[in-house]
């Protein structure tokens, strides 16, 4: 399952134009982001139940968590 890793990562806040989820979804779209979330729902529910317990671990003692295939980070 593709994630995105930091080098690819762009924060909405860094983006003026973004208004509403929508907005997002059509940067994600010109800017061809979307390829790296294109994996079946149960698939990614499985994923997200596999880590969820350590992410919100790790949001207890960090600002932000990145979520990767092979590691999870805590800033």
């Amino acid at each position: 399952m593709p994630f995105l890793d930091k080098e690819n990562f762009v924060h909405v806040n860094d983006l003026p134009f973004i208004r509403a989820d929508s907005d997002i979804w059509d940067y994600a779209f010109q800017n061809r982001l979307d390829k790296n979330w294109n994996v079946k729902k149960n698939i990614f529910f499985r994923f997200v139940e596999s880590i969820y317990n350590e992410v919100e671990e790790m949001l207890l003692y960090s600002s932000f968590v990145i979520v990767n295939e092979d590691k999870i980070e805590g800033f």
